[in-house]
């Protein structure tokens, strides 16, 4: 087993200790991973507009949709934060169907297996709608 040390260099004009250096450019290096997530997952490279206040309302509302992204991510328990791609492919990328069942109107989802399990556990998490085969799921 070979152990390869890195040399790293921060040149600042700070006058703090060199732990406390390293701890602000740290968070910094966090933020950027945040950007480079939000222009690859959300896209905001790409909506300049005209108006500087219609660029920053679009910006707002991606910030907005990340937010709820991280909100759904935590309600249905995911331990490790996903990227956009994997929530979609994930939890959301389902083929469905709307229809009756009597005088009853149902989603029938073509889930199946671990990934119909899991569908139903993500289900429970969210809303309380109790015991669902995640075959006909009731619209209220």
């Amino acid at each position: 087993m070979t152990i390869r040390h890195i040399a790293k260099a921060i040149f600042t004009n700070l006058s703090l200790p060199p732990e406390a250096v390293w701890r602000f450019y740290r968070k910094r290096a966090v933020l950027e991973n945040k950007i480079r997530e939000l222009k690859w997952d959300y896209g905001i490279d790409g909506f300049c507009m005209k108006k500087f206040f219609a660029t920053e309302a679009a910006f707002r509302l991606v910030c907005f949709a990340y937010n709820l992204m991280q909100g759904f991510q935590r309600a249905i328990g995911l331990r490790t934060k996903k990227t956009l791609g994997i929530i979609r492919s994930l939890v959301l990328a389902c083929g469905a169907e709307l229809g009756r069942d009597g005088h009853k109107l149902v989603l029938r989802l073509s889930a199946a297996g671990a990934r119909k399990e899991r569908f139903r556990e993500y289900c429970a998490r969210i809303f309380d709608w109790g015991n669902t085969d995640c075959v006909a799921v009731g619209s209220g």
